[in-house]
This record gives C-alpha cells, sequence and structure tokens, in this order.
C-alpha cells in the first residue's frame, strides 16, 4: 500500500509538510482504498468508485470546503409553478445517456459553489450530442468580458481565495 500511496501523490502532486502528516495522510488514503475496493467488490450498484485527487481526505475534510450554500440568500425567490409535460406516451422506464454517448468526462469544480452551472452546461452538451450528433465540451475561459460575474461570485462567497487567486494570475487586462 505504501508504494500505491506514493504513485498517487506522484500523480497528483502532493507533498507534505512533514513525516507526521505524511502518515496521517497514508492511514486515511489506505482506509479510503480499502473502502473503495470493498464498496466495488460488493457489486451491488451501478457505478464504480476509483481513486482520485481527494483519496488522502477524510468525509468530513472533503465536505468541509465544498459545503458553503447560503440557504438564506435564496429565501425572497419566488418558487413558479412545476413544469409538466402534456401528452407524453410510451417513456422507457429508464434511459442510460452514457450508451447514447450523450455524457461528458466528469469536470472539477473546485470549491466553486456553481454545481448549477456545471449541471446545465452538462445536461446542454448532452442535448448537444442528441441533437447534432456530435458530442463537445462547451468551455469558457475566464476572460476581462466575465469580470462582472466572477466579483459576483466573490462577493457571494461562491469562490475560495485559491480560486481567486488562481484566475486573477491568468486575467489580462
Amino acid at each position: 500500500m505504501y508504494e500505491r500511496h506514493e504513485q498517487w501523490m506522484l500523480r497528483y502532486d502532493k507533498v507534505y509538510k512533514d513525516p507526521q502528516e505524511r502518515e496521517k495522510r497514508f492511514k486515511i488514503f489506505q482506509d479510503n482504498v480499502n473502502y473503495i475496493e470493498a464498496f466495488n467488490n460488493a457489486n451491488n450498484k451501478p457505478y464504480k468508485l476509483g481513486i482520485n485527487q481527494f483519496s488522502d481526505l477524510t468525509n468530513e475534510e472533503f465536505i468541509a470546503p465544498r459545503n458553503k450554500f447560503k440557504g438564506h440568500m435564496c429565501s425572497s425567490i419566488t418558487r413558479t409553478t412545476t413544469f409538466k409535460y402534456e401528452n407524453v406516451t410510451a417513456v422507457p422506464s429508464s434511459i442510460d445517456w452514457r450508451q447514447k454517448g450523450a455524457v461528458t468526462p466528469i469536470k472539477d469544480q473546485g470549491q466553486c459553489g456553481c454545481c448549477w452551472a456545471f449541471s446545465a452546461v452538462a445536461a446542454t452538451e448532452g442535448i448537444h450530442k442528441l441533437s447534432t450528433g456530435k458530442l463537445c465540451l462547451l468551455v469558457c475561459p475566464i476572460t476581462p468580458i466575465s469580470w462582472p460575474s466572477f466579483l459576483y461570485m466573490h462577493d457571494y462567497n461562491n469562490l475560495g481565495p485559491t480560486e481567486i487567486i488562481h484566475i486573477l494570475k491568468h486575467l489580462k487586462f
């Protein structure tokens, strides 16, 4: 398992501040790998878990920076009626969009609090594939044109300091 952890550290460019931190992270990594392997071997789910850049984090550490939703900010939004399909027949009980080639690779939103945007883009990518037969990634580079949106997100705590610094480094005014 040590060798596996070493390979993982190289792949994800992980460096720990001292041997104690490294040992702590190794134990968490080991626990997570054991959980992932047990889960995948149980084979009772339609998906598999995998080792990724977060494999040396506890659940609490992983969730903490990603759980910044401010529900009170949405309390004044007026709810609309739910959209209902009419005259729809012969709908299958399930559809696997992967089999239709309408699913793009997973994107990492980092600590950005805009999961709704990632979901909307993924849905649009899938619809584009079903409509045109071509699967393409919809990506938008950060440019000075997007600056007002960026400031809004920053002001409402939807970006962390790491993302802000990274984005500011790449902006050219």
